[in-house]
């Protein structure tokens, strides 16, 4: 889970969806706005999983774009949650489900594959809603690392100008 969280970090402000880097001009946003957005598009896609299963407690949270001077006071909410507590099959049914209802729900699925970071390469999935550009990343986490098997979630929004006071 370590890289998934390295790749959020760094992912959390380019774009996914192939346009060069530097030409994304952030926009001047509410971070409660884009908190309650992000929270959403989460709850969504839990829905779209059809797993009725434990969820990580813990909500959208800010951040900073990164260090930079050029992403200095830009801000992107992150929302990083895991579904567990049910079996094997229901994870894998929830990963097919996820990855088919998508596309249906206003998400553009990137890739849908296997993960070259676990040994049983469980499905990962990476998405882009196309009106919010909020980005999805799942990842079946099969306990074959000796962890809980869970499907890993990180849906996050591209950067924004915090028009929120401080």
């Amino acid at each position: 889970m370590t890289l998934l969280g390295a790749l959020t970090l760094t992912a959390g402000c380019s774009s996914a969806d192939g346009t060069p880097q530097g030409t994304y001009d952030p926009r001047p946003r509410s971070r409660q706005e884009v908190e309650k957005e992000v929270g959403d598009l989460s709850s969504r896609a839990l829905g779209l999983t059809r797993i009725n299963g434990k969820v990580t407690e813990g909500g959208p949270a800010v951040s900073p774009c990164g260090t930079s001077e050029e992403k200095k006071g830009l801000r992107s909410v992150r929302h990083v949650w895991s579904v567990y507590g049910v079996d094997h099959d229901a994870l894998g049914q929830g990963m097919r489900s996820l990855a088919a209802q998508l596309p249906a729900n206003g998400w553009k699925v990137m890739k849908n594959g296997p993960n070259p970071h676990t040994k049983a390469k469980t499905p990962e999935v990476f998405a882009v809603h196309e009106t919010t550009r909020t980005q999805l990343e799942a990842s079946w986490m099969d306990g074959s690392d000796g962890g809980e098997e869970l499907i890993n979630f990180s849906v996050y929004s591209e950067c924004f100008k915090d028009t929120d006071p401080e």
